[in-house]
């Protein structure tokens, strides 16, 4: 019978330790989970299992013998050392939130980019009064986005006149990975402000964004966008939801559900939000576009003044 010598001990209890780190690697990049865990430790069992046989053993029938011993003994001893809670704690890599925001800008930065470099350029009826959001753009509009438009209609990006109002419907400016785009330019004096804009979340009589118009002499006025009242789900065909958004006046179709059997039903759609200008005579400077903290994923597609002086600063 052979004897474990002592310098070979090493073979026997490596898996405990070499387990022990890599199931606290998996923890700390939040791959965690019974079936993880259980990887980590038959594969460390295997291959320490397999090497002690080899130094052991002579013969390769009595090696892959030994192996076998060896490895499920260890598995065992590793098993009931994980699910009894008798490991030490799993040592976790610690968040970093200045990481994972610069992470997260990195991310945000590459779709923005790819985005403004795939958005339509304005057409020539574009006049001064619908305001250039090219730059703030984060997301193309429904359709050009690559997925399946087989059963799906969807008018061309650019120019459109809805409720009377002329808008620049080219992209959004989705507030998902942001909480706020500022200074949007206007620089001009008016009347009426018009928003195109939606969401694809929202709670009942709960604001889920706003707009905060800054004007040249340092006021300023937030109007808020309510859910249920200013707008409802942008995609009316979610959940129990089906065709709320129809009975909005102020709901705008882009996108119509096809169907050989039956006329084109709305399918998404954006909404026209009005805002009547208290101080008419004073010059609104920038716009800002700001989301809650409620995940409603609010977006903004065109902002058009009314009334607009010529002038500009």
């Amino acid at each position: 019978m052979k004897v474990i010598k002592a310098p070979l001990l090493w073979l026997w209890i490596g898996p405990l330790p070499i387990s022990w780190l890599v199931i606290g690697r998996l923890h700390g990049n939040g791959r965690s989970g019974f079936w993880m865990d259980m990887i980590a430790a038959a594969t460390c069992s295997l291959f320490f299992g397999g090497l002690l046989a080899y130094k052991i053993f002579p013969t390769f029938k009595k090696r892959l013998f030994g192996s076998f011993i060896f490895s499920t003994g260890t598995l065992y001893l590793l098993s009931c050392l994980l699910f009894t809670g008798c490991f030490l704690p799993i040592p976790s890599t610690p968040p970093n939130p200045a990481k994972e925001e610069k992470m997260r800008q990195r991310y945000e930065a590459r779709i923005k980019e790819w985005t403004v470099q795939h958005v339509v350029p304005r057409d020539a009826s574009a006049d001064s009064t619908m305001i250039d959001l090219t730059q703030y753009y984060d997301l193309l509009l429904p359709g050009q986005n690559g997925e399946d438009t087989s059963s799906q209609r969807f008018p061309r990006p650019g120019t459109h006149i809805s409720n009377g109002i002329k808008f620049d419907v080219r992209g959004e400016i989705r507030l998902q990975w942001q909480r706020k785009v500022s200074g949007i330019p206007v620089n001009r004096k008016c009347s009426e402000i018009d928003f195109l804009h939606g969401a694809d979340w929202g709670v009942s009589n709960q604001t889920t964004s706003s707009f905060i118009i800054h004007f040249s002499n340092g006021q300023s006025e937030i109007v808020a966008n309510v859910f249920a009242r200013d707008l409802h789900f942008s995609d009316i065909g979610f959940g129990s939801h089906r065709g709320a958004a129809a009975t909005f006046t102020n709901f705008v179709v882009w996108t119509e559900r096809l169907d050989k059997n039956s006329i084109p039903t709305p399918a998404y759609g954006f909404y026209i939000k009005k805002w009547s200008n208290p101080f008419p005579d004073e010059i609104v400077d920038t716009i800002d576009f700001a989301a809650l903290e409620n995940q409603s994923a609010p977006f903004l597609v065109a902002i058009t003044v009314q009334g607009a002086d010529a002038k500009t600063k």
